[in-house]
């Protein structure tokens, strides 16, 4: 009865979380036609590749403390701990973040020309300085929400936030005329946005508290997971690198076009359900057989419902690309939506069947899986996209994915019993 009574929790959680994602991409959606009128495909690509490193850092800042609070949070041992451990948590990623910031902001020209080929871009890295520092204190806020099962003040954080930066990016784009920095401001404002508004919940679940041997705890469970999540992160980016390396930013932004409609598999399917499923599962720890008959039975539901939100996706993205976007040039990214749709099906069942090897403590497992994973797609990469350019990206990260889940799967099985 519990597993079912679970199984119910995840989708009625999970629910609203798709509700909200819903609603925030079809703001997406009719914000499409604005874009493409007032934006390149270079335009694009810069952001793409600006975000992705912002990701990349923020994986390095965020993860050493913030995944061992999320593990902790339900532990018996760490109970009346939650308050210190959460400031504990963001005191580290915003020393780490701080410091990260700092280079950007002080080398923003040899970080424009690096990592975009000009340094006329250099405002936009000493922008994207702040949202470095910032972004682990949203992200840790929000995940506090989410172990907390707060789901409606989630939802209402996030749908607001949504609204405000839209109208915000709208006024910036087209009265102002300002392009790229509309994007660019928008993404500053939806950072800070969070951490302001759910500034009283933060304000009731910490205690500013030093304790070293509880952030020595958070760090030594962490650690081993940044480079899991590291190498995560590079496996869904690191070719976006590539092909401005073997092509132009204009094809970079192509391909990020049609990644963001791709990625709605994750919006849609595996991050709604993975933000309301990892506090059961942690929450479930001390009943070990329920809680593998409830990993093994909400996968295959899971799974079933993921599969058909991927046909949808797949058999209508042409109609609305076509319809939505302004250029032509932003067509060519159609071919690759139901491609990288299909890899981020396996991407919600790699971060259910992964939870069997944290369980049984074995993250390092977790870091060699990825790695091994990363550097599968880089090898692929690097042979197939000089040839067949954006198409073998996609299909290279499905390749990779199905070698993550297979492998998890494998690892889960032999750790935790979970088949």
């Amino acid at each position: 009865m519990e597993v079912k009574s679970k199984i119910i929790e995840v989708f009625k959680g999970g629910g609203l979380y798709s509700i909200a994602s819903l609603i925030q991409n079809m703001i997406y959606f009719f914000l499409i036609p604005v874009y493409t009128t007032y934006l390149s495909t270079a335009d694009y690509g810069v952001i793409g590749l600006i975000t992705i490193t912002a990701g990349i850092i923020l994986n390095i800042t965020k993860i050493p403390t913030a995944t061992a609070f999320v593990r902790f949070y339900y532990s018996p041992e760490y109970e009346s701990k939650r308050k210190p451990l959460l400031f504990n948590s963001i005191f580290f990623a915003l020393f780490q973040s701080g410091l990260i910031a700092v280079l950007f902001f002080l080398f923003s020209n040899s970080f424009a020309e690096m990592l975009l080929d000009s340094n006329k871009y250099n405002i936009i890295i000493q922008i994207y300085s702040i949202i470095i520092f910032f972004q682990p204190l949203e992200n840790i806020v929000q995940d506090l929400l989410k172990i907390k099962k707060k789901v409606k003040l989630f939802v209402t954080m996030l749908l607001s936030n949504v609204l405000i930066t839209t109208i915000l990016i709208l006024v910036l784009l087209i009265y102002f005329d300002k392009g790229i920095m509309a994007l660019v401001f928008g993404t500053l404002f939806t950072t800070i946005y969070p951490i302001v508004f759910l500034s009283k919940e933060l304000k009731n679940s910490i205690e500013f508290k030093f304790d070293w041997l509880l952030l020595k705890s958070l760090l030594k469970y962490g650690y081993p997971l940044v480079i899991s999540a590291l190498s995560f992160f590079l496996l869904r980016s690191v070719d976006q690198y590539l092909i401005k390396y073997y092509f132009d930013i204009s094809q970079v932004g192509i391909y990020s076009f049609g990644y963001s409609f791709g990625w709605l598999m994750a919006v849609f399917f595996a991050l709604p359900l993975s933000s309301i499923i990892e506090p059961i599962i942690f929450e479930m720890e001390k009943n070990k057989e329920d809680l593998i008959a409830f990993i093994k039975k909400s996968s295959k539901y899971i799974f079933f419902a993921g599969t058909f939100i991927w046909l949808g996706l797949s058999l209508f993205s042409k109609e609305v690309i076509e319809l939505m976007a302004q250029k032509q040039e932003f067509w060519e990214a159609i071919p690759l939506i139901p491609i990288i749709g299909f890899a981020y099906l396996f991407y919600g069942l790699v971060f259910i069947l992964n939870k069997g090897i944290e369980l049984a403590k074995k993250t390092y497992i977790i870091s060699f899986i990825n790695i091994l994973g990363l550097l599968l797609n880089i090898i692929l990469n690097l042979i197939f996209i000089p040839e067949f350019g954006l198409y073998s990206a996609s299909v290279n990260l499905v390749l990779a994915l199905i070698f993550i889940l297979l492998t998890t799967s494998f690892y889960s099985k032999k750790h935790y019993g979970i088949s």
